[in-house]
């Protein structure tokens, strides 16, 4: 099972995709939507590293139901959702255009990461360990 700290490397890790994938937003905002949400899927693992009420989950659901049923993540579940429906939107849509419909390249920035995907960084950077909440590269640091 991975560590918390293995969960903060992977969502790091995905952060630095996403900025390569802000270079030319217009054709890959269907990608960053998706990296976005797998991000919050590390940072939400490495949450439940510390929880052994939770432990870890094995796939989407499981981790859903166990943000969904614990107040104390009230805050990560309502962001993270947003985040999981606009990734499977981006997924099965069958086409780049038809996401594009349901959220511009713009939006995807300025609602998903700079909102949702931060909005998961900050709470849950109140559950992680002081070495994991510091070792968390914030989504906004893409944009100073």
């Amino acid at each position: 099972m991975a560590s918390e700290h293995d969960h903060i490397e992977c969502a790091n890790r995905t952060q630095q995709t996403i900025g390569h994938l802000l270079k030319d937003k217009q054709v890959h905002s269907p990608w960053i939507a998706t990296a976005a949400f797998y991000k919050a899927v590390h940072i939400v693992e490495a949450v439940f590293s510390n929880d052994s009420a939770v432990g870890h989950t094995s796939d989407h659901d499981s981790r859903e139901l166990a943000l969904k049923s614990a107040r104390k993540y009230q805050n990560i579940y309502r962001n993270y959702s947003v985040l999981k429906r606009a990734s499977t939107n981006a997924r099965y849509l069958s086409q780049c255009r038809a996401f594009d419909e349901y959220m511009s390249p713009d939006v995807v920035v300025a609602t998903l990461l700079k909102h949702h995907l931060h909005q998961v960084e900050t709470s849950a950077k109140k559950h992680l360990s002081k070495t994991g909440a510091s070792s968390l590269t914030s989504i906004t640091a893409l944009f100073q």
